[in-house]
């Protein structure tokens, strides 16, 4: 067995080709009660990145952080450093 095979684990179908429709978390996200740090790349996967906190409709703490030079795996970016200072001031800000 190869090392990258070790923790491997199947995907659904059903859970892959959900994953690919927009829309499909926008029930649950209006559950979410707490506050919301997001950070996006700045060329990702949401069609309207300054929309997304529209969905959050009962927090009343959201942040909304969009990482430059990054895409969707903001922890491969040049400029992951930034998300990480971002996310820990953030996580200070509300343990305050």
């Amino acid at each position: 067995m190869l090392a990258d095979d070790a923790l491997a684990t199947e995907t659904p179908t059903k859970i892959g080709l959900e994953s690919t429709r927009t829309g499909i978390a926008v029930e649950a996200a209006a559950k979410i009660d707490v506050p919301v740090y997001m950070c996006l790349g700045a060329r990702d996967v949401s069609p309207d990145p300054h929309a997304e906190p529209g969905f959050f409709r009962a927090c009343t703490d959201f942040t909304l952080h969009i990482l430059p030079r990054s895409g969707h795996c903001q922890n491969f970016a040049s400029t992951r450093h930034l998300m990480w200072d971002r996310m820990h001031s953030w996580a200070r800000s509300i343990a305050a």
